[in-house]
């Protein structure tokens, strides 16, 4: 049986990546869902804040279960770091005129 440098399984690190990639996926794409909803100027602003929340969560969840930073598999850590990457990414399509438009329009 080959196994990684800790004596896991390489089998068990796969289904580690596995899960992440699974929790990433899915959470995005409810991100993505809940963003869809709303006026296609506010869309892109609301799934960067929606995956800057997404990314402190896993971070906090990280940091409570003990994950380690330097692990052989995927942990909630490169989660949050993605959802991070992807907000700040995210960030740069954001219109700040269109969003006032609609705050000043959703007040009055």
């Amino acid at each position: 049986m080959s196994g990684n440098a800790r004596g896991h399984p390489d089998g068990h690190r796969d289904d580690m990546n596995a899960a992440s990639l699974l929790r990433l996926g899915l959470f995005g794409s409810i991100a993505f869902l809940i963003a869809s909803t709303l006026p296609h100027d506010l869309m892109a602003a609301s799934l960067s804040s929606l995956l800057w929340i997404g990314a402190m969560i896993s971070a906090m969840l990280a940091a409570f279960v003990g994950e380690s930073l330097t692990a052989p598999h995927l942990t909630r850590w490169d989660e949050a770091a993605v959802l991070v990457l992807l907000s700040i990414l995210l960030g740069w399509f954001v219109d700040p005129q269109a969003m006032m438009s609609h705050v000043q329009a959703m007040r009055s």
